[in-house]
């Protein structure tokens, strides 16, 4: 009989009294810690950007990893949650002022804030932040939980990055969400920065969020647009302040967004951009379309680095291989997505058929136990074979939206990208396995 206060322990294997378990965790402290070492040894070997910065998840401000936060190698960031000067805080008993208000305080003090600081916040916060804090999907909060792969993805700056995708993976909607986030983040302070004169000057950026037709942006415009709008009173109230709001062409504040089809040249040699946004790439009918669109931004001043100029942004269902965005990705830096299995401790990313279990091909008939059962196709580790325990596997929370454990982005080829020249293509391979989609 198994005893209701003891719980088992993915790691040891065995189970242990419920006092040796960290409230909703699978795997005791003891065996935390002897997990955590493994990791900090896998990875060290990860190489980091020295100029990188991240976000305080106590003070909110952006500091440079190298020179404020301590080393955290468990961790996926590399680093500790806490800003080195918020760590002495903590350690000495001194919350963060916010935890003493709460319920309609403490909602009238975050709106508050909000309002007075939010054009200067916005360029401070991660974009993953900034969506879960003023954004919603369908009246509810955002949630990266089981879609852990899209923080990182939505957060990255980078002038240039390519994804490929299998479809139905949501990276449309991370897309969208971007540009969103990135227009109301100048929509009343514009972009500042130094012309080659060395004078201050400002800029509202325009975006292009490109689609194969003319019909499809429409469409787009009439369906997703809504939502989106319905959802978060920011673009509502962006919208309002612009002076257009028409199918194709919205203004937000003082940014602009454009929607355009990929039929032919004419349709996107007017217009000049500083964001742009290729999705679906590989169904142009004619590729030349695209290369034009991408070019948008040669007159643009937007985050520009000594190679490159404005932000792009490209998508696709990969058509055929060796060309279109296969091309793009093979020529990026290669991130793949991996998870780590619990159960055995390896890291891996998921390949098609080796992690799918009792796979069977079309035209095949599924396997069958000995009484006749079928037996459905489950996501597996490739190395111990055990079925993927999803809930062992990003454990996203709002309270800390940049942060998630054994997952990660893993570059296969760093020499494909110059981070302090911009040079290169940064590029994603979006995990087609996932607790959303069966494996069968």
């Amino acid at each position: 009989m198994i005893n209701k206060k003891s719980r088992y322990c993915s790691y040891c294997k065995v189970r242990h009294p419920v006092d040796d378990f960290d409230k909703d965790n699978f795997i005791c402290k003891y065996g935390r810690q002897l997990n955590r070492k493994k990791l900090q040894e896998k990875n060290k070997a990860i190489e980091r950007d020295p100029n990188a910065t991240a976000e305080c998840t106590r003070c909110e401000i952006i500091k440079s990893i190298k020179n404020a936060f301590s080393i955290d190698n468990s961790r996926p960031s590399g680093h500790y949650p806490l800003c080195n000067d918020c760590l002495k805080l903590e350690q000495s008993g001194i919350k963060k002022p916010a935890h003493y208000m709460i319920g309609l305080a403490k909602k009238y003090r975050d709106r508050l804030l909000r309002t007075i600081l939010k054009s200067v916040k916005d360029q401070e916060r991660t974009i993953t932040r900034q969506l879960t804090e003023d954004f919603m999907h369908e009246g509810e909060a955002i949630t990266f939980t089981g879609r852990e792969w899209q923080i990182k993805v939505i957060n990255d700056l980078r002038p240039h990055v390519v994804y490929r995708k299998p479809s139905q993976k949501g990276l449309t909607w991370v897309l969208e969400r971007f540009v969103f986030a990135m227009l109301l983040r100048y929509m009343t302070q514009p972009y500042k920065y130094l012309d080659h004169t060395g004078q201050q000057r400002s800029r509202h950026i325009e975006a292009i969020y490109s689609f194969e037709t003319r019909t499809k942006a429409s469409s787009w415009s009439k369906v997703r647009l809504k939502k989106i709008k319905n959802d978060n009173m920011h673009v509502r109230d962006a919208l309002k302040l612009g002076e257009t709001d028409s199918a194709l062409l919205m203004q937000l504040g003082g940014c602009s967004l454009h929607l355009v089809g990929r039929t032919t040249i004419s349709d996107v040699l007017t217009i000049s951009g500083d964001i742009v946004v290729i999705d679906e790439k590989d169904r142009d009918q004619d590729p030349a379309v695209s290369s034009q669109i991408g070019s948008r931004t040669l007159e643009s001043v937007f985050m520009n680095t000594q190679s490159t100029k404005g932000v792009t942004r490209e998508t696709s269902t990969p058509e055929v291989s060796g060309a279109g965005i296969s091309l793009q990705y093979e020529s990026s830096d290669q991130a793949e997505w991996e998870i780590m299995c619990v159960k055995c401790d390896t890291w891996q990313t998921l390949s098609y058929p080796e992690c799918i279990g009792n796979f069977y091909d079309r035209g095949e008939e599924p396997f069958q136990d000995k009484l006749g059962n079928t037996l459905l196709p489950y996501w597996r580790c490739m190395q111990c074979h055990a079925p993927v325990d999803w809930e062992t596997i990003g454990k996203w929370d709002i309270k800390d939206p940049d942060y998630y454990e054994n997952c990660r982005w893993i570059v296969r080829k760093p020499e494909n990208y110059n981070h302090e020249t911009g040079a290169g293509i940064g590029g994603y391979q979006i995990p087609f396995a996932g607790p959303q989609r069966s494996a069968a």
